[in-house]
């Protein structure tokens, strides 16, 4: 849940998309942040999107979904194709809202499988 609004908005992706060159005024970056770069400051309410960045999970997204953004003012949210394929029981469990959009029916065993 966003309490604040972000006064800050960094957008991690996996693949570059053109409309990344006229979304203003967000910072993009190809892969995760790092701990030293300013998303992680925790002075100003940070909004931080993974976006298709699954099979690099490691536990640094762990750690940012279980204590990092608790404590640094930042809201995740993290987009993938298959909610089934994330690697890290620490990620799955620190979700606090799952949202799926799909226009193929079958997509909906994900959901069976992850509430398990």
């Amino acid at each position: 849940m966003i309490d604040l609004l972000p006064s800050k908005i960094h957008y991690c992706y996996g693949e570059y998309q053109f409309i990344f060159d006229v979304i203003r005024p967000w910072y993009f970056a190809k892969d995760f942040p790092q701990m030293t770069d300013d998303v992680f400051d925790g002075r100003e309410p940070t909004l931080l999107i993974i976006d298709d960045l699954m099979s690099e999970t490691n536990q640094l997204v762990a750690d940012i979904f279980t204590t990092i953004s608790h404590h640094r003012n930042i809201t995740v949210i993290y987009m993938t194709m298959y909610c089934t394929k994330i690697n890290s029981p620490e990620l799955s469990a620190s979700m606090q809202i799952i949202w799926s959009y799909s226009k193929n029916p079958g997509d909906a065993n994900q959901f069976a499988v992850l509430s398990q």
